[in-house]
């Protein structure tokens, strides 16, 4: 099997290892191309997966307290006390990992109305700034982000 991984799909998965997320390039029976195990993506480059749903999946895991990590599943994620709190924090970063990387999306295109809620727990979590506290702080606002990743 080859473990070439095509472009753009490449930036993607050398951004999700730079920020501490395990991606281990392998062959998946009877599963879709990107999955989560024990806190790790696994892609199957041969199912040809789109780049979204790499960044989809990085961002379910992103999201989770680091201590969390190593138990996650694909499955186990649905069954997350906070799961849907998850999902919308998982979305806003999602858009704002779109922007880092320069792959600005249509599905996302009104961000502010959309993630306000994932914005909002994000920056509980101190991953990144709305415009008042950015403001206030003298930093950057969402999307850019302070962490890629939950401690």
């Amino acid at each position: 099997m080859s473990t070439a991984i095509p472009m753009p799909s490449q930036r993607i998965v050398e951004f999700i290892r730079s920020i501490g997320i395990e991606v281990i390039l392998s062959p998946l029976e009877a599963a879709p191309g990107v999955l989560i195990q024990n806190g790790a993506m696994y892609i199957d480059f041969q199912r040809e997966p789109i780049p979204r749903e790499i960044l989809e999946k990085a961002a379910q895991i992103a999201v989770v307290p680091k201590a969390e990590r190593n138990t996650l599943s694909t499955q186990s994620l649905l069954r997350r006390e906070w799961y849907a709190a998850e999902e919308m924090m998982a979305s806003a970063w999602h858009y704002a990992a779109n922007i880092h990387l320069g792959m600005h999306s249509s599905v996302h295109s009104s961000p502010e109305k959309q993630h306000a809620f994932g914005v909002s727990m994000l920056q509980n979590t101190g991953m990144t700034y709305d415009y008042c506290v950015a403001a206030e702080k003298g930093s950057s606002a969402y999307p850019s982000m302070l962490k890629w990743t939950r401690e």
